[in-house]
């Protein structure tokens, strides 16, 4: 037979249109789109009219396993994403805990998703104060690349992640520029958001529309030019995750185009949701950055179809449902993080 496989009657994704037609596949790889295919076939797939597109590459899942698996391990998650038609995930180093920050600890965690994982994966390390010796140990490990916060991450758990200051962010990218591996930043100004949280808390303000209050655009726009400016005295590869706001996008795509090697991420949920529809979501909707007003994710939307956002990834944080709700209706206790792998 000519092809290992030929999916029929389905509604094939090309880069220009909407095809009705077989599609045969040989080596691994797409060979043909046409009609009649199936008698060369070893095994055909009847798609019976259903969508056929390329497995997603989702560049940002959490899974957190080891160490809070009863939330969600390799084996629940990376079913729910096989789900959604994602067919390859890389995955943070948190919230596993410990969180995967070491050599000896990235091994660990990398033969636990080799027995469990229903789809491909890539691993990410993380940079976190005092780990500098083992960025080199994970990248031979087979690092995808190192994720570092300047947020604070708000937790003081024993192995837990924990958020660099400038100093260990400025150091981390030396050591990883050495790797030719990227450093993942989740840009948002530690203190001003530490300081406007502290704020609203202590005067009782703890709704939806506070916690938003809590993190404004700026503060992402501001650790984005700050990540940037380091970053260029450092020559290492730049990626911001999960960005929020056109005017963040509007940095990045300055910087490349002053020969940066800067690179950006944005998710389903801050292109589908506003801060509006996380009024009537509720806590389920709270993630870091926040929802944006519904002009922003206009702008958004246009920098993404300009070709300014360089991946879309789900951010899938997912949280037992008692940690997305509080009794005296806090929104600063509720754990923040979107389950969106099923619906990217």
């Amino acid at each position: 037979m000519e092809y290992s496989l030929v999916i029929t009657n389905g509604h094939i994704v090309t880069p220009t249109k909407v095809v009705n037609a077989d599609l045969a596949i040989k080596g691994g790889k797409i060979a043909a789109i046409g009609s009649g295919l199936a008698d060369q076939a070893d095994k055909v797939i009847d798609a019976n009219g259903q969508i056929v597109l390329p497995g997603m590459i989702d560049s940002h899942v959490h899974i957190n396993e080891p160490g809070r698996s009863d939330w969600e391990n390799y084996h629940t998650g990376s079913q729910a994403l096989a789900a959604g038609g994602t067919t390859t995930m890389l995955v943070m180093p948190l919230n596993a805990l410990p969180a995967r920050t070491t050599g000896q600890e990235f091994k660990r965690q990398k033969e636990i998703a080799e027995h469990k994982s229903y789809v491909d994966f890539g691993l990410y390390g993380g940079l976190v104060p005092g780990n500098l010796t083992e960025i080199q140990k994970m990248a031979d490990e087979g690092a995808m690349g190192f994720k570092a916060f300047m947020a604070t991450t708000g937790s003081d758990l024993p192995g837990d992640f924990k958020n660099v200051d400038d100093y260990q962010l400025l150091k981390g990218m030396q050591a990883i520029g050495k790797t030719g591996l990227p450093i993942l930043v989740h840009a948002e100004n530690a203190s001003i958001t530490d300081g406007l949280t502290a704020e609203k808390i202590a005067e009782g303000k703890t709704d939806i529309q506070e916690y938003v209050d809590s993190r404004p655009p700026f503060v992402e726009v501001e650790a984005v030019r700050r990540a940037i400016y380091l970053a260029k005295q450092t020559n290492v590869h730049l990626h911001f995750v999960h960005l929020s706001t056109p005017k963040s996008v509007d940095q990045v795509t300055q910087a490349r185009q002053n020969g940066q090697n800067v690179t950006c991420e944005t998710c389903p949920h801050y292109l589908i949701l506003d801060c509006n529809q996380f009024e009537k979501i509720g806590p389920l909707a709270k993630c870091s950055p926040t929802l944006r007003d519904p002009e922003i994710v206009k702008g958004l939307w246009k920098k993404v179809f300009a070709g300014q956002v360089d991946t879309i990834g789900s951010d899938h944080s997912l949280a037992p449902m008692s940690m997305k709700e509080s009794p005296d209706h806090n929104i600063f206790d509720i754990w923040g993080g979107v389950s969106g792998c099923q619906t990217s």
